[in-house]
């Protein structure tokens, strides 16, 4: 899909994205981070979508427009969202929704919030947390 190429997911790397990635997001996860692959991700995800509100719904209409790993990231950026100490998001799956609803006019940028989290927290030159 078009919507792809404008949110900036080609710039992520995996282990970025694992970076930015919660505790709880990787707690989700079917293998340790450091053998962790994108499929990974995308199950974190979707194993954490419920806690989150998020419906099934929402998920396919995500994957349709992004990709199983721009929703999976959408995720990953959600649960960072409503985690956040200042001013958290208090309905993830609005929030969630309202991305999906940026990315179809091509007004999402996955890559700019990602490497906010990295630089956030002082980890975009580490590689992802040891097992």
């Amino acid at each position: 899909s078009s919507s792809i190429s404008g949110t900036g997911l080609q710039h992520i790397t995996l282990p970025q994205a694992l970076n930015a990635a919660s505790e709880r997001f990787r707690e989700h996860m079917p293998y340790s981070p450091r053998q962790a692959g994108w499929q990974d991700l995308i199950e974190a995800a979707y194993r954490l979508r419920p806690n989150l509100g998020i419906s099934q719904k929402s998920w396919g209409k995500a994957c349709v427009e992004l990709g199983r790993t721009g929703a999976a990231v959408c995720v990953l950026l959600t649960d960072q969202a409503a985690l956040r100490l200042d001013d958290p998001v208090r309905k993830p799956a609005g929030y969630f929704n309202a991305m999906i609803q940026r990315a179809t006019i091509g007004d999402l940028h996955l890559h700019k919030s990602v490497f906010g989290i990295l630089k956030r927290e002082g980890t975009a030159e580490q590689p992802p947390l040891a097992a």
